[in-house]
């Protein structure tokens, strides 16, 4: 009728058998699931406040993103501006590039103009310095001319009067 039985403490004694029974107490399924039950409260607390704390983190990182999202945006409008205006010089540019390369076709006629330009210029320019030679000869003749003329005027004068002085001389 009785049973040998050892404690957790190591204490040996003898109890009755129908005192044992092969299911754990009732009182120590209670106090185990309290002790559980407590353990997860502790838990689940700890769990809220990991949750409240992330949340706070996330409402933060969110926040932050959606500067971060507001910042790139303004920086998306700068460049796309950015991008109209490079659009707008790069046509600019290309047309006045085509502009070019037409003009730069025609660059050997105008450079075949230009020599003919310089040639023709160095012939009025030889012909301009011999009609000013020619210019300074006859201004040259002409006033030798005048001063011969001036000077046969006066040898006249002079003549005619030394013949016409002396006539009347005599006639008196």
């Amino acid at each position: 009728d009785f049973v040998k039985v050892k404690t957790e403490e190591g204490e040996i004694g003898y109890i009755q058998r129908h005192y044992l029974t092969p299911d754990t107490p009732k009182s120590l399924i209670i106090n185990r699931l309290q002790q559980e039950r407590d353990r997860l409260a502790d838990k689940l607390a700890e769990l809220q406040k990991q949750i409240a704390l992330t949340t706070s983190r996330s409402d933060a990182s969110q926040q932050e993103l959606s500067e971060q999202l507001a910042e790139s945006n303004r920086q998306l409008s700068a460049l796309q501006k950015d991008l109209a205006e490079s659009q707008a010089d790069l046509i600019r540019t290309s047309h006045e590039f085509q502009t070019l390369q037409s003009d730069a076709r025609e660059v050997v006629a105008i450079a075949k103009e230009r020599d003919q330009l310089r040639k023709t210029n160095q012939e009025l320019a030889a012909a301009l310095s011999e009609l000013e030679e020619k210019v300074k000869d006859l201004s040259i003749t002409g006033l030798i001319k005048w001063f011969l003329a001036g000077a046969g005027v006066l040898l006249l004068g002079w003549i005619f009067g030394r013949f016409a002085g002396g006539r009347r001389r005599s006639r008196l």
